[in-house]
């Protein structure tokens, strides 16, 4: 006979229990797993929106700048709380610029009196991701000096000053860059102690700070020095900065747009031609036609005698050909005397009589030449351009030509077109513009096919260690837009 085996109760029970205990568990972590999870994924989307908020400031900073009326380039003062408040207005300092009253909140609301014009805003309110005002650092060689009343220079040059730029490292300590122009800071939510109560917290109740190989960084300190790099629990700042190049290629390319604006406007009130540049000596050619002038003196015997002076523009003038005015009758003298014939026509001697060539055609914009009213080439600041700001015309489209082209300027082997504009950058390796002579030497501001108009050929790339100008078509906006 066969007994069913026993059946360990205790045993069932202690399995149960042991998944519900499990169960208990798993679910606990679950749970402090989503907690986690949705903790990571507000810093992560915090930081995201920080970030559209940083870039945001950027365009709209390089916006102002670059389309400033008086200095392309130029940067608005920061919100520094130095008039008693933050109003989202720039707060122009009447000291000179430097590290110590350059950082503060973004300007978003633009600025007010004594800052000079333009007053206008930068058309955003921005936040970071947590609600914290952005703040901003700019450099000095990028504000106006209220205490020298001087706006800063501000061309293809600037790169090359060496100081009072800002530095960037990153949380290693290496530097990210040495010649920043501005930089933006979401701060991020309040860490190690930060207290941001009241109308007008403390900078560093906002920015953080954090020790590098002994040393302390913070973005707080007012000394040009800033720190980048993944937010932590103990630093959370995100940086986004823009390097003088960046700032400065940009106002380039307006510069480059504004020249070629000049040229065309001038092109509709002339009837699509343009003007003779300032050659590389310093003179400017011209069309315009030699006069002659004639003049005839009568006598008893009827002598004309003819005396021609050729109206030049400066150094080049057409041929000038004058007639002498007839004589007045002579008076006999004597008492059987008859009167004189009329003087004879006298003929003008020829006018200038040198042809502008194609040297003539190439060189600077001239201040003098009868441009549109709102051409860049009349404003002051175009003085710290002029130097490096280049065009040429075709032969037939200067002043009084045919505007054909049997002879026109071609860009990268291609095109037929009027006129053509050059910006050169910096200096390259070699080139030097310092004397009077080097300013007359193309080669020590263009490069490659640009630095021969002979051959009417142009070519424009990218920037590269041995390439950096800037080219821009003209063809009446047929083409060249």
């Amino acid at each position: 006979m066969k007994f069913p085996l026993p059946v360990n109760i205790h045993s069932h029970q202690k399995g149960s229990a042991l998944i519900v205990v499990v169960t208990v568990l798993v679910l606990g972590a679950s749970a402090l797993i989503v907690g986690n999870l949705t903790r990571n994924n507000g810093k992560v989307e915090s930081q995201q929106r920080s970030s559209s908020a940083l870039m945001a400031a950027k365009l709209a900073l390089l916006g102002w700048a670059a389309s400033h009326p008086d200095t392309p380039g130029m940067l608005p003062w920061p919100d520094r709380n130095s008039d008693g408040n933050f109003d989202g207005r720039s707060d122009c300092e009447s000291s000179q610029p430097a590290y110590t009253n350059t950082t503060g909140r973004l300007p978003w609301l633009g600025q007010s009196a004594p800052c000079v014009a333009p007053l206008t805003s930068l058309s955003v309110k921005i936040h970071d991701g947590t609600g914290a005002p952005i703040y901003y650092a700019v450099s000095p060689n990028l504000l106006y000096d209220y205490n020298a009343a001087q706006y800063p220079i501000v061309n293809s040059e600037t790169r090359a000053t060496t100081n009072n730029w800002l530095t960037v490292v990153n949380k290693q300590g290496v530097v990210l860059s040495n010649k920043v122009a501005f930089v933006l800071i979401a701060p991020g939510r309040t860490v190690n102690g930060q207290q941001r109560t009241g109308a007008t917290p403390a900078i560093n109740q906002y920015l953080d700070s954090i020790t590098i190989g002994g040393t302390n960084y913070s973005n707080a300190n007012n000394n040009g020095v800033f720190v980048a790099g993944h937010p932590s629990d103990s630093f959370n700042d995100i940086v986004l900065y823009v390097t003088a190049d960046e700032l400065i290629t940009l106002v380039e390319k307006r510069i480059s747009r504004e020249l070629k604006k000049c040229l065309d406007g001038y092109a509709t009130n002339s009837g699509g031609t343009y003007p003779y540049p300032v050659n590389l000596d310093g003179n400017i050619a011209c069309s315009g036609n030699g006069n002659g002038n004639g003049n005839g003196n009568g006598n008893g015997n009827g002598n004309g005698n003819g005396n021609g002076n050729g109206n030049n523009c400066p150094g080049n003038g057409n041929n000038g050909n004058g007639n002498g005015n007839n004589g007045n009758n002579g008076n006999g003298n004597g008492n059987s005397g008859n009167a004189g014939n009329n003087g004879n026509n006298g003929n003008g001697n020829n006018g200038g009589n040198n042809t502008p060539g194609v040297n003539d055609l190439f060189g600077r914009f001239s201040q003098t030449s009868g441009w549109p009213a709102s051409c860049i080439v009349n404003k002051d600041f175009f003085q710290h351009w002029y130097d490096s700001s280049f065009y040429m015309v075709a032969p037939n489209f200067v002043d009084g030509g045919s505007k054909s082209c049997p002879t026109c300027l071609t860009l990268d082997n291609s095109g037929s077109y009027h006129a053509m504009v050059l910006l050169a950058g910096p200096l390259l390796t070699g080139q030097q513009r310092a004397s009077a002579t080097e300013q007359k030497d193309m080669n020590n501001y263009l490069e490659n096919e640009n630095t021969d108009p002979t051959n009417y050929m142009f070519e424009s790339g990218a920037t590269s260690n041995s390439f950096n100008d800037k080219v821009q078509c003209v063809d009446a906006n047929q083409n060249c837009k």
